[in-house]
């Protein structure tokens, strides 16, 4: 596919998008995701995908750094940190549109909660918790850390997905942090059943101890 020629050598940044322009780049684009709002994820014929985020005013927090291009800056720095995750093309923001734009293309694969709901794999499991430890010691504090925000790679690698909130630290996490992160990610049922009540789970929190072997099961669980 030709993408318009606005978009050639587009420098990443909040770029102006006109309506037309607009028009043009979505041309045979397919919904992914949509709300009682309007078109929230369009896939693209090259593969890549367009993502609407809600522009909030003053005195938001986003008014000053918005979500997209939160969205862009985390990329960038989870990439340099070697975390695999979805990579920006541009972002944008229209006149004629309420939602700035992010342009990116996606991670390949399933989400680790689908794959686990298709094949459970307690090798799977302690993989997730090596790499949700590897995060705490890189420094990395995810706020959206739940299974449905880990991507398996066809190669079996693992990659973070819906990255806009996500803090770095200058060295690896406090232990009272870390608590919170993975406490975070057990308020959802479908994940305590992966991470707590399955057989396969003891092999999730042996994931997390084999990087880091002073936190197991029990420190987390608060026992």
């Amino acid at each position: 596919m030709t993408l318009p020629a606005f978009l050639e050598a587009t420098p990443l940044g909040l770029q102006a998008l006109s309506a037309a322009d607009f028009d043009a780049l979505q041309q045979g684009a397919e919904i992914i995701e949509a709300d009682h709002k309007g078109i929230r994820v369009l896939s693209l014929a090259d593969g890549s995908f367009l993502k609407m985020v809600r522009r909030k005013g003053f005195p938001s927090s986003a008014w000053l750094l918005p979500y997209a291009m939160r969205f862009a800056l985390n990329a960038r720095r989870l990439a340099a940190l070697g975390i695999i995750c979805p990579q920006v093309l541009a972002c944008y923001r229209s006149p004629a549109l309420s939602d700035d734009i992010i342009h990116y293309q996606p991670v390949p694969g399933r989400t680790l909660r689908a794959e686990l709901e298709r094949a459970p794999q307690a090798e799977l499991l302690g993989k997730a918790g090596a790499f949700i430890a590897r995060l705490h010691e890189a420094g990395i504090f995810f706020r959206a850390l739940h299974l449905g925000n880990i991507v398996v790679l066809p190669d079996g690698a693992l990659a973070l997905i819906d990255i806009a909130d996500v803090r770095f630290a200058r060295r690896s996490l406090p232990l009272r942090v870390r608590r919170k992160n993975i406490a975070n990610t057990l308020r959802y049922a479908e994940d305590r059943q992966w991470l707590l009540d399955s057989p396969l789970s003891e092999a999730f929190w042996q994931g997390y101890a084999a990087v880091n072997n002073e936190l197991k099961r029990e420190f987390f669980l608060g026992a």
